[in-house]
């Protein structure tokens, strides 16, 4: 039940007596920022497996593959269907606190995998490694936040465009 206007539909809906109305926005089918993003990605991984151990480095490539990953998602969460506003906004904050939350074993997965590439003793010391893992809560409520601003500039972009 929802009715064309122009260029975006209205999601007509009723929950505990009120009723409401989202727009409802279909993402692109193809972000073009993805593909660079890949090749970014691939190019500095490529170099960072020379380099010796570094937790910045570390965390940069555990947090940039986090990030990948949740473009991506949203790429294929995109492809389904129009989605409500609200719902694009709840699907932007999981994906953030998903790539958040994620972002930790990978980065601990990029340190595990960067001591077994040298032929000498651990690079990263057991403060480090638990320093990354104490960082769980945070990393998590940034990626939510990251993934909440990220689905209101969304939203703010096809209004923007819409009514024009």
């Amino acid at each position: 039940m929802g009715k064309s206007n122009g260029r975006y539909e209205c999601f007509f809906g009723e929950f505990a007596g009120f009723r409401y109305t989202a727009m409802m926005i279909q993402l692109p089918t193809r972000i073009t920022v993805v593909r660079r993003l890949t090749i970014i990605w691939a190019v500095y991984a490529l170099v960072w497996m020379g380099w010796e151990g570094n937790l910045h480095r570390v965390v940069w490539m555990g947090a940039g593959t986090a990030l990948l990953l949740a473009v991506k998602g949203l790429q294929w969460v995109g492809r389904k269907r129009p989605y409500p506003s609200h719902h694009l906004l709840a699907i932007t904050t999981a994906l953030g606190l998903l790539a958040g939350l994620g972002a930790i074993p990978l980065t601990l997965l990029f340190m595990v995998v960067k001591t077994g590439l040298h032929a000498h003793g651990p690079e990263f010391t057991l403060i480090e490694i638990n320093w990354v893992i104490q960082q769980t809560f945070l990393w998590g409520l940034v990626g939510a936040l990251l993934g909440l601003g990220m689905g209101l500039l969304l939203v703010a972009r096809f209004l923007s465009t819409s009514h024009q």
